[in-house]
């Protein structure tokens, strides 16, 4: 029998053939990688999402017209929620820019409730983001929330917002992961970064940030905008080439919005290690910069096996505050220098830092090992501290608090104060406090509480002026060419 079809049913059998091909095609790649991944989710106002089973999903959802792709767009006041399942994101090098999440118009309103495992992986130089925001937009992540990105060469950012934008995390877990394999630029766990006042909080129980290689490695990055972490948290970064910096808060003098971090909670760790450049714990720097703990437990940890390292840096007009209550403890261990805690000078602008709670640091390095330090101008309290600074080679310097053409008040009444210098080489210089005043300077500590000064080298020298307000010991004798003001109790192991 002749069967002659027309034109019209011939174009239909070959759209059918088409569209049977490409599945095909399709299912056989995912049975040949062992996953199955649905298009991604475009979300218009009031579309809200339950799932019924596990669900993977992947980045095919075109953002900003510019084939850049995502997982999940969307707009409006949406939500997707998935019980007892998990929502899992394979998004890979699709577009130019990869997402997990996005925003693009004014005033949406994201909510996602439960288990979420989100991750980018590219190669090449995809710039790849994870959970974006921008244009004036909120999302709240409510559960066990995992996301992670990694890109090779380009950037790797994670949680990154924009334009006044509010991001709120919660529930049992928040796990957020950048890292940088090749040589991209930035690997940021969070970036709050030139975000207008937008607003970042951390409020889940158990809070972990990570961020690795790079040029810069940040945990948390914060440029006119803020960060409230409130629950136990581990944020740490590694191996950035230019430099690693767990918490990093960058201010400039005439920024309009404020740019701060506010910590709160039992127990939070930060942790800066490199083997290949600098490491630092927290740095605040600019006017409108403060980093504020009320933590219970905060440990600050840098360590580099190449370089220097510092706890905390605190420079042009911002701010560190330590709160009544807290316990800080900080670690530093560099190589070529460690600081516990510097306040200085950066810019015409000076740091201040604040310490009302119970300060433990210990800095070492072969070379200068400098507990607590003050320079050029800047200022430092520290209520109730405990600062060794360690030099390990010979000729090296070991400086339990360091103050130098600056102001410092270390120790308060009804508290205890330890400040030790150690070196360990052949020959060094181990003080217990220095004060040190240049010709065109003017250097001033004042000691309160209970205190000793130990060092195999003078317990206290002194250049500037010293205030003596506090039952003090001193181990290793006193060297003063300055001036040195009595008002308590002294006892020394030989006089000046």
């Amino acid at each position: 029998m002749n069967l002659k079809l027309s034109r019209t049913a011939l174009r239909e059998l070959t759209r059918l053939y088409r569209g049977v091909l490409i599945a095909a095609m399709i299912s056989a790649a995912f049975v040949a990688s062992g996953a199955k991944a649905d298009d991604g989710y475009n979300l218009v106002d009031g579309d809200n999402i339950v799932l019924d089973a596990n669900k993977t999903i992947t980045n095919t959802v075109d953002t900003e017209g510019t084939g850049r792709k995502t997982a999940i767009l969307a707009a409006g006041e949406t939500s997707i929620t998935t019980g007892e399942n998990t929502l899992t994101v394979n998004a890979s090098g699709a577009g130019a820019r990869n997402y997990i999440f996005n925003t693009v118009t004014d005033n949406t309103d994201f909510t996602f409730t439960g288990n979420l495992d989100a991750t980018i992986t590219g190669a090449g130089s995809e710039d790849n983001r994870g959970l974006r925001q921008n244009a004036t937009t909120t999302t709240t992540w409510d559960g066990n929330i995992k996301a992670g990105v990694t890109s090779e060469n380009g950037n790797a950012i994670t949680v990154d917002i924009w334009e006044g934008s509010t991001a709120t995390f919660k529930g049992e877990l928040t796990d957020i992961s950048s890292k940088v394999t090749g040589t991209g630029t930035y690997a940021y766990a969070v970036q709050n970064h030139s975000s207008d006042g937008s607003v970042v909080n951390l409020n889940a129980d158990q809070t972990n940030l990570t961020a690795e290689g790079g040029s810069w490695a940040i945990g948390t990055a914060i440029h006119q905008g803020t960060v409230n972490l409130n629950g136990n948290a581990n944020i740490t970064a590694k191996n950035g080439a230019t430099g690693t910096r767990a918490i990093a808060l960058e201010g400039d003098a005439g920024n309009v919005y404020d740019t701060r971090m506010s910590v709160t909670g039992e127990t939070v760790n930060v942790k800066a290690e490199s083997d290949v450049k600098s490491a630092t714990g927290i740095f605040s720097s600019g006017l409108p910069a403060t980093f504020e703990s009320e933590a219970e437990n905060l440990n600050i940890n840098a360590t580099s096996t190449v370089s220097g390292v510092t706890g905390i840096q605190v420079q042009y007009d911002a701010n560190v505050l330590l709160k009544e209550g807290t316990n800080t403890t900080i670690n530093a261990n560099g190589k070529t220098y460690a600081y516990g805690v510097i306040s200085q000078e950066y810019a015409g602008g000076v740091g201040n830092f604040t310490s009302h709670g119970d300060l433990t640091v210990n800095a070492t390095s072969e070379s200068t090992g400098f507990g607590i330090a003050v320079t050029e101008g800047a200022s430092l309290t520290a209520d109730q501290v405990t600062s060794t600074g360690t030099a390990t080679a010979d000729g090296g310097f070991g400086i339990g608090a360091f103050v130098d053409d600056s102001t410092a008040t270390i120790g308060s009444v009804g508290k205890t104060s330890y400040l030790k210098g150690v070196t360990t080489g052949d020959t060094g210089t181990a003080i217990g406090i220095l004060v040190q005043q240049s010709d065109t300077g003017d250097s001033s500590a004042t000691l309160k509480g209970t205190m000793t000064a130990e060092g195999a080298a003078f317990g206290i020298s002194n250049t500037g002026t010293i205030t003596n307000e506090a039952d003090l010991t001193v181990k290793g004798g006193v060297d003063n060419e300055g001036t040195f003001i009595n008002n308590a109790k002294i006892a020394s192991d030989n006089y000046f």
